[in-house]
This record gives structure tokens, sequence and C-alpha cells, in this order.
């Protein structure tokens, strides 16, 4: 970290309009003005001591009077950027240096790809692919929780603060302007905002409920990502509160699996909202669909037949599997040695001259092989079964159980269970596998099913235009 002037022509006329160049601590070149937001400006550099390309981002000069809270809010920077020198994370970038000049200050960090989330957004032409999305969004949200356990926070996520690397995944950026903020004020991009930002001003900085104000965001973030459009819209900042403080999000029609993640992220009371742990494994379980569907549909609904079909399959028993299968195995070994002696000893024209027991021996190993199969299969639909009974209450259950992110993330794993399976034999039982360890990192992320409610549920929301079926 450095604090020491600048060098070039004029500092103020940096980027492609003017013919000068500016030199900040003697060390970075800026060039051309990457882009322009209420908190900062972002320029394309270069390291002249090393040669390296970098990106520098320059703070807008705190208005604050009081040159104590001010001092307070620097000295906050630094501690952040202290932290995370030091950092290595894939979806973090990687902070260089911090300089500071009378009231204005520069954060040195790794160049990225300029296209923005919100540009791939607009290239796929409202097409979007859920599956890449949960990707993003699991991404997005390993780099969240990476500075919630350095203990910080970032307060601003939206598709304009996903970059990414070259050939790589997505990064979080931008994440360095809050704490540089006037104490007491609102920083952040109103259209992603949570709605508890918007009723207190002393909103925190970090901990456990800045976390949710971020969850929040990333939720209106994969919204707009699958939907094309923001969730909440106002033609004025107090229309646009108003709709993120009173409206419900319009429904979805291209959410499919996401669609349930999406709505639990977008709960207004913060104590309803999906936790991180939970947003993770439905991510996960979104993300993993591709292994496990054979052509992407935009929703997906788990029938209710293929439902039927899963709790009346009938359950066998997992010893039967595990006696067949070396029981087998040695059958065949022993055919197999009894043809290595019988056969060397076959003349021409003494085909007559071969046991009796060989053809019923082959028989009954072909007959062994195809019931162990047919137990695999069987003991496959039970364990099915078995998820579906987890997942799945009976009708007393699901009346005395209140609907919310509980009911959702159910929900949304009964959709991942309802892609069909793939039609390669080989990949069957790796897929099967990874299903598996899903479900149990499901199961453990999501906890116990709450307490019975005193009040039975309200009736279900009608079907409004444009939701998706």
């Amino acid at each position: 970290m450095t604090t020491g002037g600048t060098s070039g022509e004029d500092e103020r006329g940096s980027g492609p309009e003017s013919p000068h160049r500016t030199v900040i601590s003697g060390r970075y070149e800026l060039g051309e003005r990457m882009g322009r937001g209420g908190l900062s400006t972002v320029w394309d550099a270069r390291d002249v001591v090393s040669g390296r390309p970098v990106t520098v981002k320059e703070l807008h000069p705190v208005e604050d009077p009081d040159p104590e809270a001010y001092r307070r809010s620097v000295e906050r920077l630094r501690r952040e950027v202290r932290v995370l020198a030091g950092t290595v994370h894939e979806h973090l970038p990687a902070i260089y240096d911090l300089v500071q000049r009378d009231r204005r200050v520069w954060i040195v960090m790794e160049r990225l790809d300029r296209r923005s989330l919100a540009d791939r957004l607009r290239e796929w032409h409202g097409r979007p692919d859920v599956v890449e999305i949960a990707r993003i969004g699991l991404g997005v949200l390993s780099g969240l929780r990476a500075l919630y356990a350095m203990g910080l926070a970032h307060g601003d996520v939206k598709p304009l603060n996903i970059l990414f690397r070259p050939g790589g995944g997505p990064v979080l950026v931008d994440h360095l302007g809050l704490a540089f903020q006037r104490e007491g004020t609102m920083a952040g991009t109103p259209r992603y905002m949570a709605p508890e930002r918007f009723t207190s001003l002393s909103s925190p900085v970090a901990g456990e409920a800045m976390l949710k104000a971020d969850l929040w965001s990333l939720g209106v973030t994969l919204y707009e990502a699958v939907e094309g459009r923001a969730p909440f819209e106002g033609e004025t900042v107090h229309e646009l509160m108003s709709s993120v403080l009173n409206d419900p999000p319009p429904p979805m029609t291209y959410g499919g699996p996401l669609r349930p993640l999406i709505e639990g992220l977008l709960v207004k009371d913060p104590e309803g909202r999906l936790t991180a742990g939970q947003t993770e494994a439905l991510l996960h379980g979104v993300a993993r669909i591709e292994l496990m569907s054979a052509p992407r549909t935009e929703t997906v609904a788990l029938p209710a037949p293929a439902e039927a079909a899963a709790r009346s399959a009938p359950r066998a028993s997992g010893a039967g599997t595990g006696i067949l299968a070396p029981v087998a195995t040695v059958l065949g070994a022993l055919l197999v040695l009894a043809g290595a002696v019988a056969l060397p000893s076959l003349t021409p024209g003494s085909w007559d001259d071969i046991p009796g027991w060989v053809g019923p021996g082959c028989l009954g190993l072909l007959w062994l092989g195809l019931a162990a199969r047919g137990f695999a299969s069987a003991r496959q639909r039970d364990r099915r079964a078995r998820w579906l009974d987890a997942l799945r209450p009976d009708a007393a259950e699901a009346a005395a159980r209140p609907a919310g992110p509980w009911q959702a993330l159910r929900e949304g794993y009964l959709a991942s269970l309802a892609i069909p399976q793939p039609p390669a034999r080989r990949a069957r039982r790796p897929v099967e596998r990874e299903m598996e360890r899903d479900m149990a990192d499901f199961l453990t992320a999501l906890g116990p099913p709450p307490p019975p409610a005193a009040v039975p549920d309200p009736a279900p929301r009608p079907d409004r235009p444009g939701a998706a079926p």
C-alpha cells in the first residue's frame, strides 16, 4: 500500500479522450477509462515496474465534513485491502496495492475480462441456460462466503459486478467501496438492494444480517439472468423502493429448476430467506442436471404418474443383490475353468463328448446375470422411492407444515430428480452416485423440517398469466 503523489499532465483528463497519460505513485500508468459509477471510476492500467497489466479503481472522494469520520473510512478500507492482499480465491480478484493522495484513493487489482455477466446476458438473446447460470451463481456465492469468512461484506451484488477470468469462472468484483462510504449512508444499487436495507440507514456493513441482504441481491441477479428483466422496476427511486418493499416478484417463465431457489432468495423477511448453505445445495443440484438429463427443457416438474410409480415400485432387499453378485462371479469362474479343461481335449467330430451340464450351466449363468441386473434396478427404484418419501409429505403432514423455503427447497430437488436418466449405460452408475451424494448434501444443508404450525397454511396462490406451468 502506498501513500504518495501522482505524475502526469492532467489526472482528471485521463481516458480515451485525452492524449496524456497519468501515472499514480510513480508506478501505475492509467489508460482507457473502462467505466464509471456512483462510487468509483475504473481504469485500464499498466504496472510500469513489472510490465503487468492491471485494473485501477479510483474511489470518488467522500463528501464528509468530519475529518475524523473520513479518517475512519480510510482506515477501514486499508484493513480490508490488507486482508484481501494476502488472499487467493478463485472467485475474488487479486488485490495488489492501495494508493492514497489527499482525498483521492486508488485500488490496484487484477485485470479481468471486461465483459460482465450483464454483457453475457445480452449475448444470450433471451435464451437462458439455467445450468450455466447455476454454475455462475455457485461461483458468486463462493466469493461471497469467502468475504464473510474474512469479516468483510459486498453490498452491491449485480450482473455488472460479476466479471470473468479469461477462460475461467465468475469473479465477484467491486466489494471494496462499501467501507469507504460516509458513515450512516446507504451504498448500493437500489434495484438489487434488499428491503431491509431501505428501512434502516444504520444497516450493518458485515455479519449475518448483511449476508442475508447480499443473498437477496444474488436472487435478483439470478432472476434477471433467467427472465431477461429485473423483478422490481420503477421510473423513480421512490417507485422502485416501493416495489421492492411491497410487490411480489412477477411469476417466472424460464426459471425451470432454478425457480424455487430464486423464490426462496426473494423472501422479503430476511429470517425466512434461504441461507447460504441451502442456496449452495440447490445450486449444486441444478448445476449437475446436465449430467443427469437428456434434452434440456424450459421447465421441469415431477409428473404425478412418475411419483406414483416410484412409490409403488417393489422394494428389494439390498442383501439379495449383494449375494447374487459373488455367486454369479464364482459360477462364471467355474464355467471358464471347465471350458479351459474340456475344449483343448476336443477333436474334430467330438462335439458329442461335451459334458451335458455345460449348456444348462451357461443358461443358468445368463439367468443369474439377468436376475442380478433386475435386483439392482429394483434396488435403485427403492432408493429413488425413499428419496421421494423423504421429500414428499403426505396430505396431513403437508397441512401441518408451513409453506416457505423448506417447501421450495424440497420442490426444487424433486425437479432435479424428475430429469430423465441418460441413455448411455456406461454413465448410469456414476450418475446414480452423483445423485446420491447430492441428496446427502442437500438434506444436510436443509436440516430438519420446521415444527407443525398452529395455523393451517393459506390456500395456494392461483396461477397468474405468464406463470410457468
